[in-house]
């Protein structure tokens, strides 16, 4: 992207040298001796060309500080036209000047006369016929839409990742089976390819999950071997796509940071996450508030959602360890046995479309049932044990959701960055200087403990 911003700016790189000779020549065409013309010369366009080129140079300051994915490629692109500008414009008042001065005044020659004649019989020409001039121009203009047709209109280069992402999409209706075996066709012949170290395919979308496609599309995983495709990957991917041509079969390739930026541009918003963990309730529902309470002030952050502040009435089963060993029973069992009387248990599949219908054996109307009625839910061996015998069950408040990772209870707090997500981060870090002792994440012991994460920030309590 650096070079891409030099190439760009190298028509308004020209511009300063232009305009300062023009301005040069002008005072030795009026007289001036050789130092002093190009003194007045440039005192005369000095300020025009320093306000005009920082006037363009600001254009793209704001670039600066876009943050996240797509601040990668766009404060390489501000930084190379600021400063490919700025040098212009300092050889422009230097080097420039300098360089006429020293050479001698019969070498620096105004522009040769056929040329101007040239000039002066075109614009002629233009004045006596305007109707041929102007379809002249338009023909230019579609000989010119035409020639684009022929360029790459990839911004990006595929980046090297070692990976390519290839979506594909069949006619709609195509049944399931029929894109599972055009699929696994597609990665054998993908396999072979002697770039490629290992094919993934994924059609349609779990049901629990936050992909929304259907039956006859998917994504094709392609891991590649280690120093495969040098910096760029085109060429490797233009490959790919012809080894996976197939009549009415529609692909296109990506890497997993091009995908990335495309959402980040799309206006997809880029979460902020925050993480506690532990084993201790009381202290993580206290540590979530007070943390929650420090986060609304953050400038950066908006939409902020706290799962303990969300309370919910729950059901509390507390298993008494003697009650459970006289009866042969661990806790994980007293719970699968509730769970599938409450919740139910699958007992066979159906087919529909293109997911399975599944069917639930459990209770009728669990949710109705009082307390007395769950203590006398039937269960132990041969289900013939109330419960309220193997374990208290009663009510309790406690938060809207937690979480399990690694065996630790953990909570999350949610927000939507307001501003770039860096800056969110950087307003939301003297959160983690709290005086917390020290402790490693990979095992959860009572108290509270900072950490950090990938998704931004964590707090483990």
């Amino acid at each position: 992207l650096t070079f891409g911003a030099i190439i760009v700016a190298l028509g308004l790189v020209a511009d300063d040298a232009i305009i300062v000779l023009e301005s040069i020549f002008h005072r030795w065409e009026a007289g001036d001796g050789t130092w002093p013309g190009i003194w007045r010369g440039v005192s005369e366009i000095m300020a025009p060309d320093i306000i005009g080129t920082l006037t363009t140079m600001l254009v793209f300051v704001p670039l600066l500080f876009t943050g996240g994915l797509a601040g990668l490629f766009c404060v390489p692109f501000a930084l190379g036209m600021i400063f490919s500008l700025g040098a212009s414009l300092l050889v422009s008042l230097t080097l420039i000047p300098l360089g006429l001065g020293l050479l001698p005044r019969h070498t620096v020659r105004p522009p040769r006369a056929r040329l101007m004649g040239w000039n002066r019989r075109l614009f002629r020409l233009a004045l006596a016929y305007p109707k041929r001039a102007v379809l002249g121009c338009v023909v230019l203009l579609l000989l010119s839409l035409g020639a684009m047709s022929l360029v790459s209109v990839n911004v990006l280069p595929l980046p090297n990742e070692g990976v390519l992402l290839e979506s594909f999409t069949l006619s709609p209706g195509t049944s399931l089976a029929d894109t599972d075996a055009l699929m696994r066709r597609l990665s054998a012949r993908l396999a072979r390819d002697p770039a490629v170290e290992h094919v993934l395919a994924r059609i349609g979308s779990a049901a629990d999950s936050t992909y929304t496609e259907p039956a006859y599309a998917g994504e094709i995983t392609i891991r590649l071997k280690p120093g495969e495709g040098g910096a760029s990957l085109d060429a490797i991917a233009s490959r790919v796509q012809a080894e996976t041509q197939f009549p009415s079969l529609q692909t296109g390739i990506d890497t997993p940071t091009i995908e990335r930026l495309g959402e980040s541009l799309n206006g997809l918003p880029q979460p902020f996450a925050l993480d506690l963990y532990g084993d201790d309730l009381s202290q993580m529902s206290a540590s979530a508030g007070a943390i929650a309470q420090r986060l609304s002030h953050v400038p950066g952050l908006s939409n902020l959602f706290n799962d303990e502040g969300y309370p919910e009435t729950q059901i509390r089963i507390t298993p008494r360890t003697a009650a459970l060993a006289a009866a042969g029973m661990t806790p994980a069992e007293l719970s699968g046995q509730v769970s599938a009387l409450l919740a139910g248990q699958v007992v066979a599949e159906l087919p529909d479309g293109a997911a399975p219908l599944p069917l639930y054996l459990r209770l009728p109307n669990p949710h109705l049932l009082s307390l007395t009625q769950l203590r006398a839910l039937p269960v132990g061996p041969g289900s013939a044990t109330p419960l309220r015998a193997l374990a208290d069950v009663s009510l309790t408040t406690s938060p809207n959701q937690f979480m399990h990772i690694d065996g630790a209870r953990a909570l999350e707090i949610l927000a939507t960055p307001a501003t770039a997500p860096n800056l969110a981060i950087a307003q939301a870090k003297p959160l983690w200087g709290w005086g917390l002792p020290p402790s490693p994440p990979s095992r959860p012991s009572p108290g509270c403990y900072s950490c950090a994460s990938l998704d931004f920030a964590c707090r483990c309590c």
